[in-house]
């Protein structure tokens, strides 16, 4: 399980910048604007998700 750490937590890190770069731009097309919101909050939850599996997996191993 350790392997996919550095994964879900690259998942977390764009997803969380995607949505500040994406918030503090002066202006984008809502035709790219919304695509790329609905992109990092997928990425951010299903990295919050697999983060949480993956140590309750640890914990129920161990």
């Amino acid at each position: 399980m350790v392997k996919n750490l550095p994964l879900l937590l690259a998942m977390i890190a764009i997803g969380g910048s995607a949505t500040l770069i994406i918030n503090q731009t002066a202006y984008l097309p809502d035709i790219l604007f919304w695509p790329l919101v609905v992109l990092s909050v997928i990425l951010n939850i299903w990295g919050v998700i697999g983060l949480i599996l993956h140590f309750w997996v640890r914990k129920v191993e161990g």
